[in-house]
């Protein structure tokens, strides 16, 4: 690829951009590899899931954000209509196949206004966060906030380090020759993200052992 003309200029964005359609192309191309390999994980703490769901009623919604081929999916109370959504096709179709009663829908979180026009009443975002650039970032979370009820509640799960790296495939356990970028928040930086889209930040459970930690998020 040659040099871009004279006065062309990359945006944060447009750089943002580029980064989550390659994360989209390394899971389609790694999707059955990354199945195989996290498929017996426990996403969410099961007692942290009962504490943020505790009052679901039959019939209201939970959004899934970058739900993969919905690895929450079983931890979510049946009571809820279940609504995953991720920028990987080859990850829904195992998903679609998996579980068959869930409603999947492919697409980039930041546009999710055009993905899911319900409201919903719950969500999860696990370890998705990381995957959005960081000038993306307040568009995420704004689209998030516009699908959301008013007093919605939430777990957002990811890296507490203020901090992004490129991880090989080797790193992560799988056998290609690629890689993706993964990021991290600690308190003082995710918050202003959350207020400026209208969310509220709640306690933040720390697993040590996996450098992640749980957020509970409301609005």
């Amino acid at each position: 690829m040659g040099a871009p003309p004279f006065g062309y200029v990359q945006t944060d964005e447009m750089l943002g951009d580029a980064e989550q359609e390659a994360t989209r192309k390394f899971y389609d191309q790694e999707a059955y590899a990354f199945y195989q390999k996290t498929k017996d994980a426990q996403r969410l703490p099961t007692w942290l899931v009962d504490q943020v769901l505790k009052y679901a009623s039959n019939g209201e919604v939970l959004i899934d954000l970058g739900c993969a081929y919905g690895a929450c999916y079983s931890e979510v109370p049946s009571c809820l209509r279940y609504i995953g959504v991720d920028c990987s096709e080859k990850l829904v179709e195992i998903g679609r196949i998996l579980h068959p009663d869930a409603d999947f829908r492919v697409g980039d979180i930041c546009h999710l206004d055009s993905i899911v026009s319900e409201r919903a009443n719950y969500f999860i975002a696990s370890m998705v966060l990381g995957h959005i650039a960081r000038p993306n970032v307040p568009k995420a979370f704004a689209a998030l906030a516009s699908r959301l009820h008013e007093g919605a509640r939430g777990i957002l799960t990811t890296y507490f380090t203020d901090r992004s790296y490129f991880l090989t495939c080797q790193e992560i356990g799988l056998d290609g020759d690629g890689g993706l970028i993964q990021g991290g928040f600690d308190e003082e930086s995710l918050e202003p993200f959350l207020l400026a889209a209208g969310l509220k930040m709640g306690m933040w459970h720390y697993d040590y052992n996996q450098g992640i930690a749980h957020i509970e998020v409301y609005k």
